[in-house]
């Protein structure tokens, strides 16, 4: 997203709720300033702000790094080599090494939230298709992070660990401008959470369309986000028509044997995409903390490689081991071991890395494994196969019951490797995460599974209860 940089009075993030501080972080073309007032009742301003919350996908603790490799670095996905420091921490699950998006995401919840607040109330100028677009993105911006903050901070439906449970994360639904406004209620369950996401994504389905697929919202990734809500709500009937849904739509093109790779390091969006972040050749996120430098030692550092669990996995002509590539740096730690090429930067440009969030193949998956959860052998045989036979391998056959939901769940590691899904996969299904290289494995009721809540949301809301074990 190529913007130039507007300053606007935007809610702090320190307590996630908080106080008025003055943010560069919305950016727009090519407005110059827009204060309190008129970030919300004009069209260049209510657009402004809903860029903010799409911005604030693109930090270091959410989608240009942590959101992609911590779960690879949490899971059995990734062995940190320690060639910068980075992720060992969060690769030998130290209590604490977690995620650190609490105050991004209720900021933003609270962008989203005036956005809504705004476009109903009538905004002057902005037409009927338009008031539709910018409402249906803001809804389903709001539930995409009240999902990244479900799963992060609390147990889910289907893995709800009643024992350590403390609950999800506070529903907030109305914008807050000064402090006087700020609300402090306690954490929601998981189910009133949830379900808060489906009406959302509902809601965003029926306002948008496809123009604007897939670097900003719209239908087909709406209901695609929807088809994953609920597979880790457990409501496998909704997997099942959201994501036929999210496939209907018709956007995203499936990946074949012969483009596989390719399709991750193309010049432009994944072939696959429903929801992307895009980056312009001008916006390097720094050799730091980019994608590109934090899984290839050339010509970043290299931090995380596949772990050799992982590639076994493969099975000999699969394509999909098309996309790693083996370490050439001699002064990596991992040198001559098997690195994620999936973000190789964008149009070549180290360090400026697309990111895909939503793909057409996890939505098959999503919906295979929702058809075999439910009995429907063969449509799940179908869809599972979809993927197989355009990777190369093998087609399934002769499976059914836990044997079908185990080889799904495979597929999806195989499929969905360093795109930031396999410690949140493990956590869901309340699997164990076995890391022989550390010489331990991770239980599902062990505390380090939840990330604790910032000390000063605790401090402030007496109605947060911290998370086990912090």
């Amino acid at each position: 997203m190529k913007m130039k940089k507007i300053y606007q009075w935007t809610l702090a993030a320190s307590l996630g709720l908080g106080v008025f501080a003055c943010s560069d972080s919305i950016n727009v073309e090519p407005v110059t300033a827009i204060g309190p007032d008129g970030a919300l009742n004009t069209p260049a301003g209510i657009n402004a702000t809903l860029i903010g919350v799409y911005n604030g996908l693109q930090s270091g603790d959410r989608y240009n790094r942590d959101y992609i490799a911590f779960p690879e670095a949490l899971s059995d996905n990734g062995e940190a080599v320690d060639n910068s420091g980075r992720l060992v921490g969060e690769n030998n699950n130290n209590p604490g090494a977690q995620f650190v998006s609490w105050n991004e995401i209720f900021r933003d919840i609270n962008r989203a939230n005036l956005v809504i607040e705004s476009v109903e109330a009538g905004i002057p100028g902005l037409s009927e298709a338009e008031a539709d677009r910018v409402l249906g993105e803001a809804l389903f911006l709001r539930a995409f992070n009240y999902f990244d903050a479900a799963r992060v901070y609390g147990y889910d439906p289907t893995n709800p660990q009643t024992g350590a449970n403390r609950g999800s994360v506070p529903i907030l639904l109305n914008g807050v401008i000064g402090s006087d406004e700020v609300e402090l209620p306690g954490r929601a369950t998981a189910d009133e959470v949830y379900t808060q996401m489906a009406m959302d994504l509902q809601r965003a389905a029926d306002l948008l369309g496809n123009g604007n697929a897939p670097f900003f919202g719209n239908r087909a990734a709406a209901y695609g986000l929807l088809s994953r809500v609920n597979l880790y709500w457990g409501n496998y009937a909704g997997v099942v028509n959201a994501a036929t849904n999210a496939i209907n739509e018709g956007v995203g093109t499936p990946l074949e044997a012969n483009n596989y790779a390719a399709g991750f390091t193309n010049a432009g969006a994944n072939p696959e995409a429903l929801f992307e972040l895009v980056y312009a050749d001008d916006e390097s996120t720094g050799v730091n903390e980019s994608l590109a430098s934090s899984f290839r030692s050339t010509p970043g550092f290299g931090d995380l490689i596949a772990s050799n669990d992982l590639i076994a996995a493969y099975e000999a002509g699969d394509v999909r081991l098309g996309t790693f590539v083996v370490s050439d740096d001699p002064t990596s730690n991992g040198f001559g071991r098997m690195e994620s090429n999936k973000y190789n930067g964008h149009n070549g440009i180290a360090n400026v890395d697309n990111v895909t969030i939503l793909r057409l193949s996890e939505v098959y998956l999503n919906r295979a494994e929702a058809h075999a959860r439910l009995g429907n052998t063969a449509d799940a045989l179908a869809d599972l196969n979809f993927i197989k036979t355009r990777r190369g391998i093998a087609v399934a056959a002769g499976l059914s019951g836990d044997g079908l939901v185990m080889e799904i769940i495979n597929e999806r590691r195989r499929e969905l490797a360093f795109e930031g899904h396999r410690w949140f996969d493990l956590k869901r299904l309340g699997w164990p995460v076995n890391k022989p290289v550390i010489g331990t494995t991770i239980a599902p009721d062990d505390f380090r599974i939840l990330a604790p809540i910032p000390g000063n949301e605790i401090s402030v809301n007496p109605n947060i209860e911290q998370n086990v074990g912090y």
